[in-house]
């Protein structure tokens, strides 16, 4: 109340100065002056003169006009300022007249922008006329109503309508009529070196009417042309206190209109005029003068385009020029560091080093460095992930280093494959889909981490300095369940394009979810701490892929083998064990199981081996017994799994990848490229894979298991092989000769065993040919090839081929045993033969043909190898025997004859020599060979009901049929001869002569016997 009693008794000194008008009638008016206006007046004036009158008029008008503007009456208050200009115009008084000009324009401002502004105030009661009863009760009072204005016959002159009360008054004043003014009011202040100040006022007085125009483009050149001359170091009538309070409300009139620059450089402005102060006199900068200063210079940052974050300039929302955005930021450094804000200066050097590194020079930045290190070796460790709150108000905000170093590329790793856990989850048949689709089986799977398992990101480290970096407690930030960071300490070389790859490792303590949230640091004594979101690189589509589940602990299952270790492994996480052994030897080796979790049970485990495919023979690999897996094996328990190696063949390919020759000889090649360093062996590789579960999770029903591996290598060296193999007529037509030409590859003499005993060596490297009687199968027809050829798909043919080899190889693998024995060397084993079973075409020929043919010289059963010396003219009887293996009682009829020729050397065809061969009877004998037919039922019917009579006993089998023939040669040579049979209208007597051994009979035909 009392501040508002002491403003009305104000306004009312004021009010009565305004209606105070006695000087209108004085003769001799007295004459207001300036201050200082004496010691300027130039001669004496003549106070009895109309021009002074006029003067002394003037100036008590312009008083009366000043004080109608303080009371509110703008519009009152630009007729009381024109009539004043009209008689000061005419005394020539300019330093009033300047003042009268300078008034009117106030009040048009006042009358034209008033209500424009907001600037509605309530008006006082300006009758003096007025009780106390009716000043209580006053309209205009914001407190009081009731009041109804009176006003006298006297003051009706003088008392205009308020602004409000005119409307067209804003309307026919122009803002260049008011700018005219201000322009003439400082034409005239100029002339006065004492007014100096006023003049200033009225400079931003009229720089005010440009900018409630918006016409900021002419408000800033106005501003330059009539300010500059205050700030000149020749302008001694201001000291720099008053420049730099002319700079900072310079740097205010720009704020207000958004001309940042502006702002930002009469900010500086007024630091260097604030700073010179006493300079001259030679007092000293003390730091009361920088902390003045700072507020200034920190806020003018903005105004050159530098953001508060760091992160804003690297991702490229920097503006402006950098060197002059470096030097502003040098300078609030300096100004922090003279105020004693070393904490601020600090922040402010690292701001500078992480947003500006690239701009600046190599030696300025490493002075930088240097002094940053100064420091904060000094004061400590700082804290560049805090806020500083200083005492002048500012608050600095946290400033991430993300350059020092630079670090990109975060991945998250996985667990390495013998710790990652893979989740089995029940599966839910609901939601199968029914037609198929390739998308339905897509879901790519997580990382996972476990529980006191080491884990880690890796991260891509670069230093952007120029000299040597070194990183201390380098560690990773997280959120979710606790994580255990594991510091590291890195020693980066110079600034270059060498990237260093590094992993950043922790532990996780609990089950859960772990997100990877940023690192932290220590450079230069600064700790740091970065967010991922903070890097320039970021956005926000990554964020996922540093989300982790953490699963429960869970054991882990150790390998230990007693073969040798590999010095070389492609896997760091699995030690793989090695081994050399012969081919056709077999050893018996074990694997230890241990559960090495101290608390946790392997509830199963499955085991998969992986090794190269062998179509024929044992596997390299074979496990004796796998049912104690599937037990539990609880902690700390070891467990024992038995296997065994046999050295397969190491000329050829594991896979089947060999090649078949030969014709219709039955010769069979294995092949194999040529290499150009002697063979020493083969090299094979297979792996043990092991998946073993844990406990099950009851609260989701999942199940996780894990991996190990024992890569096992095998290099196996060559003892005795099969080189070459050939497939002969045996005994009797049932019968083959399986002829091997083995070959002994070691340096040492070997014996080969075979057939019931027989014995034979053979010299080092050296090849012996061993031949095998082998009976023909008769579980498979020979017919059975041709109708799985005619399947419909290559699928399904190669499926029933597989098939039939496989029921062969068991029938011909025991018949083509040879164990071999070097004595020198004490090693033994068997001939490796799983090429030879793996051929189709080798098989084929140890089938029971359809129609088998067997031949008698002189009722003497021949041996293919035997050759018959004849005298010409000698007569021979050749017996044909034909046996028919069909079992669907097929009949085979046609022609059966003899075939005489020549064989030639180089490969050359074969001459017929039929002209050469006598035949005592028929030439041609027709033939007709019944198959095994179904018994008859009364047959079945006599053994009686109670017999079982198995489905082969049902089948009768036909006798051979025997067939003669009587020749003779007219000239000498060598001859063959061998059946034909030619058919009549049986479609499968041309099978017959290609797939049948047909016996050839050799001649050597002499002039003398």
């Amino acid at each position: 109340m009392g501040v508002r009693e002491l403003v009305k008794s104000i306004y009312w000194v004021v009010e009565g100065k305004r209606l105070d008008l006695s000087f209108e009638k004085l003769d001799t008016p007295p004459c207001p002056l300036v201050p200082e206006e004496e010691k300027y007046r130039i001669g004496v004036e003549n106070k009895a003169s109309k021009n002074y009158r006029r003067k002394c008029v003037g100036r008590l008008r312009k008083q009366v006009a000043d004080y109608t503007l303080m009371t509110g009456l703008p519009s009152l208050a630009l007729e009381a300022y024109l009539a004043a200009i009209e008689l000061l115009k005419a005394s020539n008084d300019l330093l009033w007249l300047a003042g009268a000009y300078e008034g009117w324009a106030c009040a048009a401002m006042a009358t034209k922008y008033g209500e424009a502004r907001g600037d509605r105030r309530p008006s006082f009661p300006r009758v003096a006329t007025m009780t106390g009863r009716q000043m209580t009760s006053s309209p205009t009072s914001p407190f009081f109503s009731g009041h109804i204005r009176h006003r006298s016959d006297g003051q009706q002159a003088m008392v205009a309508p308020s602004s409000n009360d005119s409307p067209n008054t804003r309307t026919t004043i122009q803002y260049l009529e008011i700018m005219d003014k201000f322009r003439l009011a400082i034409e005239h202040y100029e002339r006065f070196s004492f007014a100096a100040f006023v003049e200033y006022e009225c400079v931003v007085k009229a720089s005010s009417v440009l900018k409630l125009e918006h016409h900021f483009f002419e408000m800033e050149l106005f501003i330059r042309e009539h300010v500059g001359k205050y700030l000149d170091d020749n302008f001694a009538i201001f000291d720099h206190v008053v420049k730099s309070q002319i700079c900072l409300n310079s740097a205010t009139i720009f704020k207000e209109v958004g001309f940042k620059r502006k702002e930002a450089f009469f900010s500086r402005l007024a630091v260097l005029f604030r700073l010179h102060i006493g300079v001259d006199d030679g007092r000293q900068r003390a730091e009361n003068d920088y902390k003045l200063v700072y507020p200034v210079l920190y806020k003018a940052l903005a105004g050159y385009g530098i953001p508060e974050s760091a992160k804003d300039v690297l991702t490229g929302s920097r503006k402006g020029p950098a060197l002059v955005q470096i030097r502003a930021l040098h300078e609030v450094y300096v100004s922090a560091l003279r105020a004693n804000y070393a904490e601020a200066a600090v922040r402010h050097l690292c701001f500078l080093l992480q947003a500006y590194l690239d701009d600046l020079e190599p030696s300025f930045a490493q002075q930088l460095c240097n002094e940053l290190v100064h420091l904060c070796e000094k004061r400590g460790l700082h804290l560049a992930y805090q806020h500083i709150p200083l005492p002048c108000g500012i608050i600095l905000p946290p400033l991430p280093m993300s350059r020092f170093p630079l670090m990109f590329s975060f991945k998250v790793l996985p667990l390495s494959p013998h710790l990652a856990p893979v989740v089995v989850r029940p599966r839910d048949t609901s939601q199968d889909i029914f037609i198929y689709t390739p998308f339905q089986r897509q879901n790519k799977e997580s990382v996972r981490w476990v529980v006191d398992c080491a884990c880690g990101v890796a991260v891509n480290v670069r230093n952007s300095l120029p000299f040597e970096l070194r990183i201390t407690n380098l560690s990773l930030q997280t959120d979710g369940v606790a994580f255990e960071s594991v510091p590291v300490r890195l020693d980066l070389p110079p600034a270059s394009s060498e990237v260093v790859n590094i992993k950043l490792l922790g532990v996780p303590r609990a089950s859960g979810k772990v997100s990877i949230t940023g690192y932290t640091c220590e450079v230069m004594f600064v700790k740091n701490v970065c967010k991922l979101k903070d890097l320039p690189w970021f956005n926000e589509s990554l964020t996922a892929s540093f989300d982790v589940d953490v699963v429960p602990p869970l054991p882990v299952l150790e390998l230990h083998t007693a073969l040798q270790r590999a010095p070389v492994t492609e896997d760091e996480h699995y030690a793989s064990a090695e081994t050399t052994i012969y081919s056709g030897q077999s050893f018996d080796h074990s694997i230890r199981l241990i559960n090495s979790s101290r608390e946790l049970p392997i509830s199963g485990i499955d085991l998969e081996l992986v090794q190269p495919k062998v179509c024929g023979g044992p596997a390299l690999l074979e496990l004796m017994d796998t049912s104690t897996l599937k037990e539990t094996l609880n902690p700390g328990e070891t467990r024992e799994l038995r296997f065994r190696i046999f050295g397969i063949d190491p000329m050829t390919n594991a896979d089947d990848n060999v090649k078949e020759g030969g014709g219709g000889d039955g010769k069979r090649t294995i092949d194999h490229q040529p290499e150009k360093i002697p063979y020493t062996g083969r090299l094979l590789t297979t792996e043990f894979h092991f998946r073993y579960r844990s406990a099950v999770d009851s609260t989701t029903g999942h199940v996780y298991e894990r991996t190990a591996r024992l890569p096992l290598a095998v290099a196996i060296m060559p003892a005795v092989t099969v080189a070459d193999w050939h497939v002969l007529p045996g005994d009797g037509p049932k019968t083959r000769y399986v002829v091997l030409d083995v070959t002994n590859s070691t340096d040492a003499e070997a014996e080969l065993r075979y057939s019931n005993g027989r014995l034979i060596s053979v010299q080092p490297r050296e090849v012996c040919r061993v031949p095998l009687l082998c009976p023909c199968s008769e579980e498979v027809a020979s017919t059975e090839f041709a109708l799985a050829e005619e399947r419909r798909s290559l699928v399904m043919q190669g499926q029933e081929i597989d098939r039939l080899r496989r029921t062969l190889e068991l029938h011909v693998a025991e018949h083509l045993d040879i164990r071999w024995t070097i004595p020198s060397l004490k090693l033994e084993g068997l001939v490796p033969v799983g090429p030879l079973l793996s051929s189709v075409s080798l098989l084929k020929q140890l089938v029971l043909p359809a129609l088998s043919i067997g031949v008698s010289v002189n009722d003497k059963p021949y041996q293919g190898q035997e050759e018959i010396t004849l005298g010409i003219g000698e007569l021979v009887s050749v017996r044909v025997e034909l046996l028919n293996s069909l079992k669907d009682g097929h009949v085979f009829r046609g022609t059966l004859s003899l075939r005489c020729f020549q064989e030639m050397q180089n490969g050359r065809p074969a001459l017929d020599r039929m002209e050469h061969l006598i035949m005592c009877g028929a030439t041609k004998q027709p033939f007709e060979v019944a198959g095994s037919r179904m018994a008859d039922d009364s047959s079945v019917d006599s053994r009686g009901s109670n017999d079982y009579v198995p489905t082969a006993t049902l089948l009768r089998e036909s006798p051979a049929v025997s067939y003669r023939f009587g020749v003779a040669f007219r000239f000498e040579g060598s001859y063959k001869v061998r059946p034909v049979l030619l058919n009549g209208r049986d479609d499968k007597i041309a099978a017959v002569n290609d797939e049948s051994f047909v016996p050839t009979l050799s001649f050597n035909v002499v002039t003398k016997v």
